[in-house]
């Protein structure tokens, strides 16, 4: 049995054993059947699927580790002689949707396009939005469902991008727009003083001010311009669909510019 094939059998067994307690009408479970059933559970985790998990360094550390805390959690409360239904249906379910997530999604992606290099990114991407709109992006491409990932995977860019003018300072990307765009009348009132102010300015706009703020260079506002291209064609009514290899090159251009940064 390869790597995958455990992987995914473990994950039916948790999820057949988050339907059994979610199905349980008491507030509390006392058989040695769950009790059994809960110890060969937390032993495949520890011995068999963690390893696995650590070796493939699909998750960060802290989110393996938060994974590890979590089943230690479940066997202690399931070990006991009378376990609390509620607790155990609450842990059970956030362990099931986070596995699903975290784990499951990337194994299942086997489209051509993704890189092996977006699927380790994706846990080590420290802002918790930004690894959110990177991993619906996955779970896009998961189902072939290229124009959403393309537009999830460009918002997520934009993201790490306004994160690091935030860095910068508000007040330099404010001086520096005026800069370039006082004279042709387009600022007006407008100026940045939280990051969700960002949706008041097209995206051409941010990728040249923060080439005029030394984030990016000339060459990699460029190459973002003729991803934004390829991100309004998808996000906009057409019968255009991008080829797997159009798609690979999307996704390996924001990882070398802004997300892996």
């Amino acid at each position: 049995m390869n790597e995958s094939t455990q992987i995914s059998k473990f994950y039916e067994r948790l999820k057949r054993l988050n339907n059994d307690v979610g199905k349980c009408k008491t507030r509390t479970i006392s058989t040695k059947e769950f009790r059994e059933n809960a110890a060969r559970t937390y032993e495949t985790w520890k011995m068999e699927i963690y390893p696995i998990l650590k070796k493939l360094d699909l998750l960060s550390s802290k989110s393996l580790s938060s994974f590890d805390n979590n089943f230690e959690v479940f066997y202690k409360e399931s070990n006991r002689r009378v376990a609390n239904v509620n607790m155990l249906r609450t842990l059970l379910g956030q362990m099931t949707n986070s596995f699903f997530s975290a784990i499951i999604i990337p194994l299942r992606t086997k489209s051509p396009v993704l890189e092996s290099s977006l699927l380790r990114l994706l846990n080590h991407i420290a802002d918790e939005d930004e690894r959110d709109y990177i991993r619906e992006a996955l779970h896009c491409l998961s189902i072939d469902a290229r124009r959403a990932a393309i537009v999830l995977g460009w918002t997520g860019a934009m993201w790490s991008l306004h994160k690091r003018i935030e860095n910068k300072g508000f007040s330099m990307f404010n001086k520096c727009y005026e800069e370039r765009y006082s004279k042709s009348g387009k600022r007006g009132t407008k100026t940045i003083k939280k990051i969700e102010d960002f949706e008041y300015y097209p995206d051409n706009e941010v990728l040249l001010v923060s080439e005029d703020m030394g984030i990016l260079d000339r060459s990699e506002r460029r190459i973002l311009e003729k991803c934004l291209e390829l991100r309004n064609t998808c996000g906009h009514p057409s019968k255009y669909m991008p080829g797997p290899s159009e798609t690979s090159v999307f996704f390996e251009r924001l990882v070398n510019i802004l997300l892996s940064k």
